[in-house]
């Protein structure tokens, strides 16, 4: 009898069935503040990270102006462990249509994430730019926490990105290495909880330490500060590597992108966003890379006519990187 039970207790894991596939992809937010006010402008994190060992594309929002969002916030109250939804952003999206904007591809490599902000409360930019088209719900003060969903389905692209499925899927189909893409639930794929207290006027709250990545009388955060754009071009054209590094006015910068035209000279930049005293303010620097050099080339043309050879003379160097211009957006 001993032994029938223990064969039956051996057998009992081989007769159960579960879909314990790992998951290919990763949402996660953060926040650098834990009190806010009811009408503050403030700054929530987003990192999508591609959790697989190959190259893959994901959608990220980019210049989205129409549709429905891709990163969506719901706001939770927490009772005895017991979580009540008090509060979903609205997914259609309200902007400024007047021009044309898309979500962008992201290529990311194995374990690769890609990180980027949204503002909430930001009434000045919130029907021009993606990042601020948030709002912060007319919720009780009080402690509450915030989830984010990434919901690429009713995206047109997102069949080039995403692999379908669903949880009644018990044999995926199987793709080559070149094929493959990242699978995602038709629900999409929901982040951690951010614990987020809306302030009241009765109650104080201890002051926040705030952290300082750059030095206390930094000039290139006073610049922007004080909205010197000219100073603040002058500083990113004569340090193109120190003012990179992290300052507290500069809030983002874009990922330089996958590729860019083998023909030079060839044109890139990034996207600023900077915070002044009165609010965010977004930019956009362009740079020139390469450097064609007309008489060396005109040398090489006389050259080949008469000798059937340059000799090694280079007219272009894909090493020079120029800055053209900041420009406000």
């Amino acid at each position: 009898m001993k032994q029938l039970f223990l064969l039956l207790l051996l057998g009992v894991p081989f007769l159960s069935f579960a879909d314990l596939r790992p998951s290919q992809f990763s949402i996660t937010i953060s926040c650098d503040k834990q009190v806010v006010s009811p009408n503050e402008c403030f700054q929530i994190t987003i990192r999508l990270a591609n959790l697989t060992g190959q190259n893959q594309s994901i959608l990220i929002p980019g210049a989205q102006n129409k549709g429905k969002r891709l990163i969506q916030l719901e706001y939770y109250q927490v009772t005895n462990n017991f979580y009540t939804k008090v509060a979903e952003e609205i997914r259609t999206i309200q902007m400024d249509t007047s021009e044309r904007g898309s979500v962008y591809f992201k290529r990311l490599d194995p374990k690769e994430s890609y990180e980027f902000p949204i503002f909430l409360n930001d009434s000045v930019n919130y029907s021009k730019h993606i990042q601020s088209n948030y709002r912060l719900p007319k919720l009780a003060p009080g402690t509450y926490q915030v989830l984010a969903w990434y919901l690429p389905w009713d995206e047109e692209l997102a069949k080039y990105a995403f692999q379908l499925t669903t949880d009644f899927d018990k044999n995926p189909i199987e793709y080559s290495e070149e094929e493959s893409k990242i699978e995602m639930p038709a629900g999409g794929i929901n982040s951690n909880y951010l614990s987020l207290t809306i302030a009241s006027d009765s109650v104080f709250y201890p002051k926040e330490n705030k952290i300082t990545p750059c030095e206390e009388h930094c000039r290139f955060c006073h610049a922007i500060e004080q909205e010197n754009w000219h100073k603040v071009e002058r500083i990113i054209r004569h340090e193109q590597h120190d003012w990179r590094k992290p300052h507290n006015q500069l809030r983002w910068i874009s990922p330089n992108p996958d590729a860019v035209l083998d023909v030079l000279p060839t044109y890139s930049g990034n996207h600023l966003i900077f915070k002044t005293r009165a609010g965010i303010q977004y930019a956009y620097i362009t740079y020139r890379i390469g450097k064609i050099y007309p008489l060396r080339r005109r040398i090489v043309q006389v050259l080949y006519l008469v000798f059937n050879s340059s000799l090694g003379i280079r007219t272009s160097s894909y090493k020079k990187v120029r800055m053209m211009g900041l420009t406000l957006l």
